[in-house]
């Protein structure tokens, strides 16, 4: 008699990319700029902040900013929005993540 194997003990691919998606916005939480960014962009959560703003508000270096950006959007918990050569960032408002990091900026009054 040849057993089967069960489809409840294999990884779907559904909770490797899950998973996958976990582990990328873990690091990249994992770094001051990152997490400053972030705050700024929850403050200001109604608003679409250039790069120029967002170094305003965080007292951070654009060059970091610029740098930091790109990780973060693709992480999926910033948006960005090219009005001709103006790039707009915002916070993700349908990421999961992004809404609870709202919160948590809200409550612990970071900024």
């Amino acid at each position: 008699m040849s057993r089967t194997r069960n489809s409840s003990s294999t990884c779907s691919e559904e909770k490797v990319n899950c998973m996958y998606e976990k582990e990328k916005v873990l690091k990249v939480l994992g770094s001051y700029a990152r997490l400053k960014i972030l705050a700024t962009l929850a403050t200001h959560v109604d608003e679409e902040l250039t790069i120029y703003k967002i170094a305003q508000f965080s007292k951070l270096k654009k060059d970091s900013i610029r740098h930091n950006l790109p990780l973060l959007v693709g992480a999926d918990l910033v948006d960005r929005r090219t009005y001709g050569a103006i790039r707009l960032y915002a916070l993700n408002k349908n990421n999961p993540v992004a809404k609870q990091w709202i919160e948590f900026v809200e409550k612990a009054r970071l900024l």
